[in-house]
């Protein structure tokens, strides 16, 4: 039996675990939850609206190299070892495909380079992370939509303009 892919109703990134289901919405963490409750002002807006905000947001100039957008939010992962001391991390940024692929193949190439050098943590990670981040360069790629970090970010910055609007609006109201 297959398993149902689910889609986060916040950050828009599909999964296929069982979701957290709130509000009658699969979410896929709970800090998509919390961040679905903080802003109850993105409840009353319609999908299709949400989306083209997005999109729109990503329509800029890459802020990394000035080239043209459109943008998104490109995770790379890196890990260094060195005997029995590993140490793995995550790097989120902002920018234009070629940025990200750029981003993506250099962290590779340092875990190939420095991450396999701890036991037994660094032999095993090494792989891992070098195949996370060619899985993200072959996403960036097909051209995935946003998803993810750079989702989330737009949501809530027009969360906090449209709650800054209220405020005003209802200060203004004597």
């Amino acid at each position: 039996m297959a398993r149902q892919h689910h889609r986060c109703a916040y950050c828009g990134m599909g999964f296929r675990e069982s979701p957290i289901i709130a509000d009658g919405l699969d979410f896929c963490s709970e800090a998509c939850i919390q961040r679905y409750d903080d802003h109850p002002c993105l409840r009353e807006l319609p999908s299709e609206f949400l989306e083209h905000k997005v999109a729109e947001a990503s329509q800029v100039p890459c802020p990394k190299c000035g080239g043209p957008g459109p943008i998104n939010a490109v995770s790379s992962h890196r890990v260094f070892s060195f005997f029995f001391i590993t140490y793995f991390a995550t790097n989120t940024e902002i920018g234009c495909v070629r940025c990200g692929r750029r981003q993506c193949a250099v962290d590779a190439a340092l875990c190939l380079l420095l991450g396999a050098w701890g036991f037994p943590i660094g032999v095993i990670g090494a792989p891992i992370q070098c195949v996370r981040n060619i899985r993200m360069i072959r996403s960036l790629s097909a051209g995935d939509p946003f998803k993810g970090e750079f989702r989330r970010t737009v949501l809530d910055d027009l969360a906090h303009r449209l709650e800054e609007e209220d405020s005003k609006a209802s200060a203004a109201t004597p």
